[in-house]
Parts: structure tokens; C-alpha cells; sequence
């Protein structure tokens, strides 16, 4: 959506989607058009051959509780990261500089010839269900109703805080939640009972609303939120 000239595959089996990928985007004498794939979510994708193996940590909650799945947010043991040949830390001005140098020195121990990089992540515009776009500025000062169905909502809502609003109420659903009619009528009761007329939530949120959510009583937006990589990443690639 936000990057309309850049080939995207979605598909269960990611070594097929990746196929399908070079097939499509391959020229007529052979040439291919893509030269690099990154593979979202996939550092546990073992049966996809990779050159590099890119590591997120959230400076908000780096290590998931330090439990695998369910009792915390671990996919695998933390000294698993020991395959990492990059390791990010996302969020980074959230954190203090002592807590970023406990965090890198955790990151040494386990992935010593990882190379280590910073994050931060900026709101930068307001994404309408009209398709508009807007300056952060457009909301400043209001009341918000905000919701989002992601695997750290506080960080979300610490993003819609620094929008410069005055966040009335917060919902939080499950991550990855497909929303429902149900959810939707629950999102505009609870905005008329605090009385906000402004609602936003993630971009992964409102690519799931359905055209049920469009209505004049009401402005409902996603936050476009900017990364800004504090490392030579064109480099390391």
C-alpha cells in the first residue's frame, strides 16, 4: 500500500511465494528484476535458504518475558539469536543508554560476530479510510479513541501519545485480529460514550477494517509511522 512499486508475495509456503516472485519479475532474455527478498517474520523459516539473517528486538520488551510460547512471546530459546548475522534494536529511543548497553551486551554473549544497529520509529502521517493523507498536526490536541490488535500495544499507544493527542480511552484485541461487525459497532459505542469524534489504530489494523467502518460521524485513521535507521544498512547489505 505504502510502497506500490515493490514487488510483494503473500503466501503459506514462502519458498513459493519467492519463486513466484523472480518467475513473475524475470525479463523476457533472463535478467532478473529483483535483487533482493526480504522475508517478513521469517528468522524460524528454516526450509527457505537465506543469506542473512536479520534480528528485531523491541527495546520495549526485548526478550519476551524470557519464556518460549505460551507462558511468554518466545518462538525459541534466546540463545538462538546466535544466528543472527545483524541484530536491531527497534524502538531504541524508548530505552535509556544504560538499558541499550545491557541490552547489546546480552546480544554479545549470545551472537558475538552480529553485527549490532538502532531504530526508532517516527509517526510521520495519518492514513484516512478515504485514502487521504494528512500531517500528524491534523490531529494534535484531540481526544482519541485508540485500538489496535498487535503483540505490544503499549508501544503502540506510546506512538499515538507522542502524536501530541490526549489518548480518552484505549482497546486493545488480539494480534493479528480480523475485525468483525461485532468489534466495529463495540469501536464507535465506546467512542460516543467518551465523546471523541477522532479514532486511530495501526496500519495493521486498518488494512482488516471493512468499508462498514467508513462513516461522517467519525474520523478513523491509521498512524503512518517512518523508521529511521541509526547504521549504514546499505552497507551491511
Amino acid at each position: 500500500m505504502l510502497l506500490p512499486d515493490v514487488p510483494q508475495g503473500f503466501s503459506k509456503n514462502r519458498s513459493a511465494a519467492a519463486q513466484q516472485l523472480l518467475a513473475k519479475h524475470t525479463g523476457e532474455n533472463g535478467t532478473k528484476k529483483i535483487d533482493v527478498i526480504v522475508l517478513d517474520d521469517g528468522y524460524q523459516h528454516r526450509k527457505l535458504f537465506r543469506e542473512k539473517n536479520i534480528l528485531l528486538i523491541d527495546a520495549t520488551n526485548p526478550f519476551g518475558y524470557c519464556r518460549i510460547m505460551p507462558r511468554g512471546l518466545l518462538r525459541e530459546p534466546i540463545s538462538e539469536m546466535n544466528r543472527a548475522d545483524i541484530v536491531v534494536l527497534s524502538r531504541a529511543d524508548a530505552v535509556d543508554d544504560a538499558e541499550k548497553s545491557r541490552l547489546r551486551a546480552v546480544v554479545s554473549h549470545f551472537a558475538p560476530d552480529a553485527i549490532w544497529g538502532e531504530m526508532q520509529q517516527i509517526p510521520k502521517k495519518l492514513l484516512f479510510l478515504s485514502g487521504k493523507m494528512q500531517n500528524i498536526e491534523a490531529i494534535s490536541g484531540k481526544p482519541v479513541l485508540a485500538f489496535c490488535g498487535l503483540g505490544n500495544p503499549d508501544a503502540f499507544f506510546r506512538t499515538v501519545h507522542a502524536c501530541g493527542v490526549v489518548i480518552k480511552k484505549t482497546l486493545v484485541f488480539p494480534d493479528h485480529h480480523c475485525y468483525t461487525c461485532v468489534d466495529q459497532t463495540k469501536i464507535f459505542d465506546v467512542a460516543r460514550d467518551i465523546d471523541v469524534k477522532v479514532i486511530v489504530c495501526s496500519l495493521k489494523d486498518y488494512v482488516k477494517i471493512t468499508d462498514d467502518m467508513k462513516t461522517d460521524d467519525y474520523d478513523l485513521c491509521a498512524i503512518v509511522i517512518s523508521s529511521s535507521v541509526l547504521f549504514d544498512f546499505k552497507l551491511f547489505l
